[in-house]
């Protein structure tokens, strides 16, 4: 225990109110187990020291282990973002360029892309510049996409247009080609 002094002061309405202040430090009970260890953190050029005490084996014990634990979430690296998280950063980044061009079909068509990419649509082939995408309507058929052509009807009555068309066989095969990029690095 610490002793306190009882004083007044007096308060902006004239009020007098009593105010403890204590003297000298405060004396606390030292904990009868004091636990130290050491965590390797990758990328730290030392050992990082976790203490621990308390008046209790198993409770010291206990708070040396959550503190080591949380030692090394804290400085753990984060982990790689999922294909999922990827895929979506980069419809993302595909939705604000269609909308910031008004292009509320190619938004329509490049959230159909994510899906087909997400079901697992879309696969390599023999040659290596086509790949082959599965239609949303009919999981039999499977139309060809090899650089900026597809063997779907849309490409097809579309493709004479000024601006190239990208039906979303096309635009999956981007975002799949993008995410097996990101993978081999």
């Amino acid at each position: 225990m610490h002793t306190v002094a009882q004083t007044t002061y007096g308060c902006n309405n004239g009020h007098a109110a009593p105010a403890a202040i204590p003297q000298g430090p405060a004396v606390l009970p030292e904990a009868e187990i004091s636990l130290n260890g050491y965590v390797h953190v990758p990328g730290m050029p030392e050992r990082i020291q976790v203490t621990a005490r308390s008046h209790e084996p198993i409770e010291a014990a206990q708070r040396l282990k959550a503190g080591m634990d949380a030692v090394q979430a804290t400085f753990a690296p984060a982990p790689p973002p999922t294909r999922e998280a990827r895929l979506a950063q980069l419809l993302t980044c595909g939705l604000q360029r269609a909308v910031a061009k008004d292009d509320m079909g190619l938004v329509e068509r490049l959230s159909k892309a994510a899906a087909l990419v997400l079901s697992g649509a879309v696969e390599p082939t023999e040659r290596v510049q086509a790949l082959a995408v599965r239609s949303q309507r009919d999981s039999d058929l499977w139309y060809a996409v090899e650089g900026l052509c597809c063997s779907c009807p849309d490409w097809g009555k579309h493709r004479a247009e000024e601006t190239p068309y990208h039906c979303k066989h096309l635009l999956s095969t981007w975002l799949w080609r993008k995410l097996t990029a990101q993978e081999a690095l």
